[in-house]
């Protein structure tokens, strides 16, 4: 990984607990809240070692937690997503394969690619925040699933069509 790739994700890290840390936490509908953040691991660029993945993941993590007090609730969601990435990117590799260092955005991969992968990855990260925040599961979990799946999923393509135009 080169200098500005590195540099490019230390700053991201910074803006992105910075903004789910200030400015959504207070946004909070019944009970849903918004979820910027697995965004910042779902663009981590390809090629990064397990172990490397992991601890940016949990250290990312951490950040979100100390923001909301939730004692590892995000910590374990970000290495869950950490955890699952790899298997995901597998399932979904593109004929030609992916290239390593690359960040993952659909200027690289496609709309249609980001656009299946980003849904798989935020589906499981708002069941599972979803079902450990609230240690049940009901038509109002599976609700709160849906509707916390369906923002976060909004705010990722919205990200990437922003801030990632060219295709």
């Amino acid at each position: 990984m080169n200098s500005s790739l590195i540099r490019a994700n230390a700053i991201r890290f910074i803006l992105f607990v910075l903004i789910q840390g200030f400015v959504l936490r207070g946004v909070d509908m019944q009970h849903v809240q918004v979820y910027l953040y697995p965004l910042f691991i779902l663009m981590l660029p390809l090629g990064l070692a397990d172990g490397l993945l992991l601890l940016i993941c949990f250290l990312f993590g951490l950040s979100i937690d100390a923001f909301y007090d939730t004692l590892g609730l995000h910590a374990s969601a970000a290495v869950l997503l950490g955890g699952i990435r790899n298997f995901i990117l597998a399932f979904l590799e593109p004929r030609g394969g992916y290239d390593a260092g690359k960040a993952v955005t659909k200027v690289h991969l496609g709309t249609t690619w980001f656009m299946q992968y980003s849904a798989l990855m935020l589906l499981i990260h708002s069941i599972w925040v979803s079902i450990l925040s609230h240690l049940e599961f009901s038509s109002l979990t599976a609700l709160r699933i849906v509707v916390v799946f369906a923002i976060s999923f909004l705010i990722a393509i919205l990200y990437q069509f922003i801030f990632n135009p060219k295709e």
